[in-house]
Protein backbone atom coordinates (compact mmCIF):
# COMPACT_ATOMS: atom_id res chain seq x y z
CA UNK A 1 0.00 0.00 0.00
CA UNK A 2 1.10 3.53 -1.08
CA UNK A 3 2.08 5.99 1.88
CA UNK A 4 -0.91 7.65 0.48
CA UNK A 5 -3.16 5.09 0.32
CA UNK A 6 -2.20 4.25 4.39
CA UNK A 7 -2.65 8.12 5.02
CA UNK A 8 -6.45 7.98 3.71
CA UNK A 9 -6.91 4.66 5.38
CA UNK A 10 -6.05 6.03 8.35
CA UNK A 11 -8.16 8.69 8.31
CA UNK A 12 -11.05 6.84 7.33
CA UNK A 13 -10.93 5.17 10.53
CA UNK A 14 -10.45 7.58 11.90
CA UNK A 15 -13.78 9.53 11.14
CA UNK A 16 -15.63 6.48 11.85
CA UNK A 17 -13.73 5.99 14.87
CA UNK A 18 -15.82 9.46 15.37
CA UNK A 19 -19.39 7.93 15.27
CA UNK A 20 -18.60 4.44 17.02
CA UNK A 21 -20.09 4.50 20.60
CA UNK A 22 -17.84 3.26 23.43
CA UNK A 23 -19.15 0.41 25.09
CA UNK A 24 -18.63 1.73 28.59
CA UNK A 25 -19.81 5.10 27.96
CA UNK A 26 -23.23 5.37 29.25
CA UNK A 27 -26.04 5.15 26.73
CA UNK A 28 -27.52 8.76 25.39
CA UNK A 29 -30.70 9.97 26.66
CA UNK A 30 -32.73 9.11 23.55
CA UNK A 31 -31.29 6.00 23.61
CA UNK A 32 -32.91 4.94 27.20
CA UNK A 33 -35.85 7.01 27.13
CA UNK A 34 -39.09 5.39 27.26
CA UNK A 35 -41.05 5.22 24.11
CA UNK A 36 -44.44 7.16 23.55
CA UNK A 37 -47.35 5.77 24.89
CA UNK A 38 -49.50 3.68 22.67
CA UNK A 39 -52.95 6.18 22.31
CA UNK A 40 -54.41 3.46 19.13
CA UNK A 41 -56.92 3.00 22.48
CA UNK A 42 -57.22 6.55 23.32
CA UNK A 43 -60.40 7.19 25.71
CA UNK A 44 -63.40 9.25 23.34
CA UNK A 45 -66.12 10.43 25.05
CA UNK A 46 -69.46 8.84 24.61
CA UNK A 47 -71.49 11.60 26.04
CA UNK A 48 -73.54 13.12 23.37
CA UNK A 49 -73.76 9.05 21.64
CA UNK A 50 -75.09 8.39 25.19
CA UNK A 51 -77.96 11.11 25.01
CA UNK A 52 -78.78 10.18 21.91
CA UNK A 53 -79.47 6.81 22.41
CA UNK A 54 -81.33 8.15 25.15
CA UNK A 55 -83.41 10.01 23.62
CA UNK A 56 -84.36 7.43 20.53
CA UNK A 57 -84.84 4.75 23.34
CA UNK A 58 -87.24 6.68 24.91
CA UNK A 59 -89.18 8.06 21.61
CA UNK A 60 -89.30 4.69 20.87
CA UNK A 61 -90.88 3.36 23.89
CA UNK A 62 -93.54 6.05 23.48
CA UNK A 63 -94.12 5.58 19.71
CA UNK A 64 -94.78 1.84 19.95
CA UNK A 65 -97.34 2.89 22.78
CA UNK A 66 -98.63 4.97 20.24
CA UNK A 67 -98.65 2.58 17.47
CA UNK A 68 -100.31 0.11 19.90
CA UNK A 69 -103.13 2.06 20.18
CA UNK A 70 -103.52 2.69 16.27
CA UNK A 71 -103.39 -1.03 15.94
CA UNK A 72 -105.73 -1.92 18.26
CA UNK A 73 -108.47 0.64 16.46
CA UNK A 74 -107.02 -1.04 12.89
CA UNK A 75 -108.27 -4.21 14.54
CA UNK A 76 -111.65 -3.15 15.65
CA UNK A 77 -112.00 -1.43 12.32
CA UNK A 78 -111.15 -5.09 10.27
CA UNK A 79 -113.28 -6.71 12.82
CA UNK A 80 -116.53 -4.44 11.90
CA UNK A 81 -115.96 -4.90 8.44
CA UNK A 82 -115.68 -8.54 8.51
CA UNK A 83 -118.92 -8.74 10.11
CA UNK A 84 -120.76 -6.00 7.31
CA UNK A 85 -119.07 -7.63 4.25
CA UNK A 86 -116.57 -4.42 3.68
CA UNK A 87 -113.38 -4.75 2.08
CA UNK A 88 -110.15 -3.84 3.42
CA UNK A 89 -109.70 -0.94 1.11
CA UNK A 90 -112.93 0.55 2.97
CA UNK A 91 -110.88 0.12 6.15
CA UNK A 92 -107.93 2.13 4.62
CA UNK A 93 -110.25 4.53 3.42
CA UNK A 94 -111.21 5.56 7.07
CA UNK A 95 -108.29 4.69 8.72
CA UNK A 96 -105.22 5.22 6.46
CA UNK A 97 -104.17 8.36 7.02
CA UNK A 98 -103.38 7.80 10.72
CA UNK A 99 -101.80 4.59 10.59
CA UNK A 100 -99.46 5.84 7.79
CA UNK A 101 -98.29 8.63 9.93
CA UNK A 102 -98.08 6.34 12.62
CA UNK A 103 -96.11 3.90 10.97
CA UNK A 104 -94.07 6.66 9.29
CA UNK A 105 -93.13 7.81 12.62
CA UNK A 106 -92.03 4.49 14.18
CA UNK A 107 -90.02 4.58 11.20
CA UNK A 108 -88.03 7.21 11.40
CA UNK A 109 -87.53 6.20 14.93
CA UNK A 110 -86.21 2.68 14.37
CA UNK A 111 -83.91 3.95 11.92
CA UNK A 112 -82.20 6.57 14.09
CA UNK A 113 -81.99 4.04 16.82
CA UNK A 114 -79.98 1.52 14.96
CA UNK A 115 -77.77 4.31 13.85
CA UNK A 116 -77.08 6.44 16.86
CA UNK A 117 -77.00 2.77 18.91
CA UNK A 118 -74.40 1.13 16.77
CA UNK A 119 -72.24 4.39 16.89
CA UNK A 120 -72.54 3.86 20.57
CA UNK A 121 -72.01 0.03 20.64
CA UNK A 122 -67.87 0.88 18.69
CA UNK A 123 -67.58 3.87 20.92
CA UNK A 124 -68.24 1.91 23.78
CA UNK A 125 -65.98 -1.25 22.48
CA UNK A 126 -63.17 1.25 21.84
CA UNK A 127 -63.07 2.84 25.37
CA UNK A 128 -63.47 -1.19 27.00
CA UNK A 129 -60.16 -1.63 25.08
CA UNK A 130 -58.48 2.00 26.07
CA UNK A 131 -59.15 0.93 29.54
CA UNK A 132 -58.70 -3.06 29.60
CA UNK A 133 -56.45 -3.45 26.44
CA UNK A 134 -56.48 -5.08 22.91
CA UNK A 135 -55.22 -8.40 24.38
CA UNK A 136 -57.86 -9.12 27.44
CA UNK A 137 -60.91 -8.87 24.73
CA UNK A 138 -61.91 -10.94 21.68
CA UNK A 139 -64.40 -8.45 19.77
CA UNK A 140 -63.28 -4.86 17.97
CA UNK A 141 -65.05 -1.94 18.05
CA UNK A 142 -65.83 -2.65 14.54
CA UNK A 143 -67.08 -6.76 14.68
CA UNK A 144 -69.08 -5.47 18.17
CA UNK A 145 -71.61 -3.59 15.64
CA UNK A 146 -71.22 -6.03 12.28
CA UNK A 147 -71.64 -9.57 14.04
CA UNK A 148 -75.71 -7.88 14.38
CA UNK A 149 -75.41 -8.00 10.45
CA UNK A 150 -74.91 -11.56 9.85
CA UNK A 151 -77.22 -14.51 9.71
CA UNK A 152 -76.78 -17.05 12.03
CA UNK A 153 -74.24 -15.53 14.63
CA UNK A 154 -76.25 -12.67 15.72
CA UNK A 155 -78.47 -15.17 17.36
CA UNK A 156 -75.69 -14.97 20.35
CA UNK A 157 -72.24 -12.88 18.96
CA UNK A 158 -73.73 -9.37 19.40
CA UNK A 159 -74.64 -10.30 23.19
CA UNK A 160 -71.09 -11.86 23.54
CA UNK A 161 -69.91 -8.05 22.64
CA UNK A 162 -72.30 -6.47 24.84
CA UNK A 163 -71.12 -8.72 27.83
CA UNK A 164 -67.36 -8.01 27.29
CA UNK A 165 -68.17 -4.06 26.82
CA UNK A 166 -70.11 -4.40 30.13
CA UNK A 167 -67.23 -6.68 31.79
CA UNK A 168 -64.11 -3.94 30.33
CA UNK A 169 -66.02 -1.14 31.52
CA UNK A 170 -66.65 -2.96 35.21
CA UNK A 171 -63.35 -4.73 35.96
CA UNK A 172 -60.82 -3.84 33.36
CA UNK A 173 -57.89 -5.11 35.41
CA UNK A 174 -59.71 -8.18 35.45
CA UNK A 175 -62.25 -8.48 32.66
CA UNK A 176 -62.73 -12.21 32.90
CA UNK A 177 -64.21 -11.70 36.53
CA UNK A 178 -66.55 -9.10 36.34
CA UNK A 179 -70.11 -10.07 37.04
CA UNK A 180 -73.15 -9.48 34.31
CA UNK A 181 -76.31 -8.45 35.75
CA UNK A 182 -79.48 -9.70 34.65
CA UNK A 183 -80.38 -7.09 32.66
CA UNK A 184 -78.19 -8.08 29.61
CA UNK A 185 -79.64 -11.79 29.18
CA UNK A 186 -83.32 -10.02 29.67
CA UNK A 187 -82.01 -7.48 26.66
CA UNK A 188 -80.86 -10.14 24.47
CA UNK A 189 -84.11 -12.39 25.13
CA UNK A 190 -86.49 -8.94 24.59
CA UNK A 191 -84.04 -8.83 21.07
CA UNK A 192 -84.62 -11.59 20.02
CA UNK A 193 -88.06 -11.95 20.85
CA UNK A 194 -89.06 -7.90 19.16
CA UNK A 195 -86.80 -9.49 16.20
CA UNK A 196 -88.42 -12.92 15.34
CA UNK A 197 -92.33 -11.06 16.15
CA UNK A 198 -91.16 -7.73 13.78
CA UNK A 199 -90.48 -10.16 10.84
CA UNK A 200 -93.55 -12.56 11.49
CA UNK A 201 -95.22 -8.95 11.85
CA UNK A 202 -94.45 -7.77 8.56
CA UNK A 203 -95.01 -10.70 6.42
CA UNK A 204 -98.41 -10.71 7.67
CA UNK A 205 -99.27 -7.70 6.57
CA UNK A 206 -97.70 -7.68 3.26
CA UNK A 207 -99.57 -10.97 2.83
CA UNK A 208 -102.84 -10.14 3.76
CA UNK A 209 -106.36 -9.64 1.57
CA UNK A 210 -108.89 -10.30 3.41
CA UNK A 211 -109.92 -7.95 6.91
CA UNK A 212 -109.52 -11.25 9.27
CA UNK A 213 -106.07 -11.48 7.83
CA UNK A 214 -105.62 -7.91 8.58
CA UNK A 215 -106.67 -8.54 12.14
CA UNK A 216 -103.96 -11.23 12.45
CA UNK A 217 -101.33 -8.88 11.54
CA UNK A 218 -102.55 -6.32 13.48
CA UNK A 219 -102.64 -8.40 16.49
CA UNK A 220 -98.40 -9.70 15.58
CA UNK A 221 -97.88 -5.77 15.44
CA UNK A 222 -99.32 -5.04 18.97
CA UNK A 223 -97.45 -8.51 19.99
CA UNK A 224 -94.38 -6.87 18.59
CA UNK A 225 -94.75 -3.03 19.82
CA UNK A 226 -95.41 -4.61 23.35
CA UNK A 227 -92.32 -6.30 23.50
CA UNK A 228 -90.01 -3.12 22.24
CA UNK A 229 -91.48 -0.88 24.76
CA UNK A 230 -89.74 -3.22 27.85
CA UNK A 231 -86.78 -3.28 25.21
CA UNK A 232 -86.09 0.27 25.12
CA UNK A 233 -86.43 0.89 28.77
CA UNK A 234 -83.72 -1.97 29.51
CA UNK A 235 -81.78 -1.77 26.99
CA UNK A 236 -81.68 2.23 28.24
CA UNK A 237 -80.86 1.09 31.99
CA UNK A 238 -77.71 -0.38 29.84
CA UNK A 239 -76.42 1.86 28.06
CA UNK A 240 -76.72 4.55 30.96
CA UNK A 241 -75.19 2.18 33.35
CA UNK A 242 -72.07 1.22 30.96
CA UNK A 243 -71.70 5.02 30.38
CA UNK A 244 -71.75 5.97 33.96
CA UNK A 245 -69.14 3.09 34.26
CA UNK A 246 -67.03 4.15 31.76
CA UNK A 247 -66.59 7.89 33.19
CA UNK A 248 -65.74 6.44 36.38
CA UNK A 249 -62.96 4.29 34.68
CA UNK A 250 -61.67 7.60 32.90
CA UNK A 251 -61.85 9.93 36.14
CA UNK A 252 -59.98 6.95 38.27
CA UNK A 253 -57.28 7.10 35.11
CA UNK A 254 -56.79 10.57 35.10
CA UNK A 255 -56.74 10.81 38.96
CA UNK A 256 -53.75 8.12 39.01
CA UNK A 257 -51.40 9.83 36.24
CA UNK A 258 -52.63 13.51 38.54
CA UNK A 259 -51.27 12.40 41.02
Amino acid sequence: MTAVGTAEARAGYGRQGDHMENPYQTPAAEVIAAPPAHTAWAFKDPTWLTWACRACLVAGALVSLLMIAVMARQYSLFEAAEANGLTVDDVYAESGLIFLAAALLQFVTMVSSFVFIGMWIYRAAWNGRAFAGARQLDFTPGWSVGWYFLPIANLWKPYQAMKEIWRASARPDKVDAAEVPGWLPLWWFLWLAFSFTSNFASRTSWRAQTPEAEMNAALASITCDAINVPLCLVLLVIITRVHRMQWQRQTERLQALAG
